[in-house]
């Protein structure tokens, strides 16, 4: 069944430093396990952690119960028993695809072209960049790049890029070193070349306020061209699912996103999920006939209750 951590509320950043959570960090903590936020995360009450655990875990039982006659509808379709099959929950991203506001679009070019003019005050045109000391030959950075697992592909179309939001941010987390691995790739590339690839790559609309090569299918950059963090970077989610497919391999895979909000649409066929399996022969398929059932005040009872003892306290430590 799922594993037993929910989404974050705000997945990705840490409320002190604006960067992305660790992978170690525990759940229930406003801010993030780096040494300068960590003493303001020490800080929290321990019983403030405490009730915000307890809100997850309430959070996460609502949850499973409300997706359960998904799940059990799509194995069913599989004909894999739940004991046999990989199934996880990953944060379900719903935001429009928009064109890329100007101001944004003068941003990260402003960023693009000093990293591709530091890459070049390193090494000028014509000379080839060295691959980091410790990545000779960018063997590893190869491995990075290789095709994912099937159940990886299908969490990340079932979520549809809660880890890229982030990149809006942080100019595509683009940096020299992405463009040295570029330049060692294509050792005649000039900067202007360079320049005009990673224009020319950025879609005519992206996901609204996130990466802006973020786009209606994913990331219209070739994995080769990504930063490293984009090919290396396994949310927790993505992370259990490794997991789970390599204790079963060829095995039925489900993967549900749901929104961290959904508790506040009751309503039954809510717009707040999406369901894609992988079949033992590879086959994947979004299942968009499911509907999200309703939920009732007694069930969200014990979610409120909790949700409510987290906001007491905090309204108490501001006083």
């Amino acid at each position: 069944m799922f594993p037993a951590r929910p989404p974050r509320q705000n997945p990705q950043l840490c409320q002190a430093c604006r960067q992305p959570f660790l992978e170690e960090d525990e759940l229930g903590f406003d801010f993030c396990g780096r040494s300068a936020c960590l003493t303001r995360r020490q800080l929290e009450r321990p019983e403030l952690n405490q009730l915000r655990q307890a809100r997850e875990a309430r959070w996460l039982e609502v949850t499973q119960r409300r997706t359960a006659p998904l799940l059990d509808a799509v194995l069913s379709r599989l004909e894999t028993p739940a004991s046999e099959a990989v199934t996880g929950l990953v944060p379900f991203v719903d935001r429009p695809l928009v064109p890329l506001p100007a101001d944004r679009r003068a941003s990260f070019e402003t960023h693009l072209r000093q990293v591709v003019d530091n890459s070049f005050t390193e090494t000028p045109e014509g000379s080839e960049p060295l691959p980091p000391k410790d990545d000779p030959d960018y063997a590893q950075r190869a491995a990075d790049e290789a095709e994912e697992p099937s159940v990886l592909n299908a969490a990340c179309i079932a979520c549809r890029g809660d880890c890229c939001l982030p990149g809006g941010t942080h100019h595509a987390f683009l940096s020299a070193r992405t463009i040295d691995r570029f330049r060692w790739r294509h050792p005649s590339a000039r900067a202007k070349d360079v320049i005009s690839y990673y224009l020319a790559a950025l879609p005519d609309e992206s996901v609204q306020g996130s990466c802006v090569y973020h786009g209606a299918f994913g990331c219209t950059l070739k994995r080769e061209d990504r930063s490293s963090i984009c090919n290396t970077f396994l949310c927790w989610f993505r992370r259990e699912l490794d997991k789970d497919h390599a204790r079963k391999p060829g095995y039925g895979e489900v993967v549900v996103a749901i929104a961290r909000t959904h508790t506040q649409r009751q309503e039954e066929d809510a717009p707040c999920v999406r369901v894609v399996s992988v079949a033992e022969d590879g086959v994947l398929t979004e299942h968009t006939d499911l509907k999200l059932p309703a939920l009732s005040d007694v069930e969200l009872a014990p979610f409120h209750a909790a949700l409510s003892a987290v906001h007491t306290v905090k309204e108490e430590r501001k006083r």
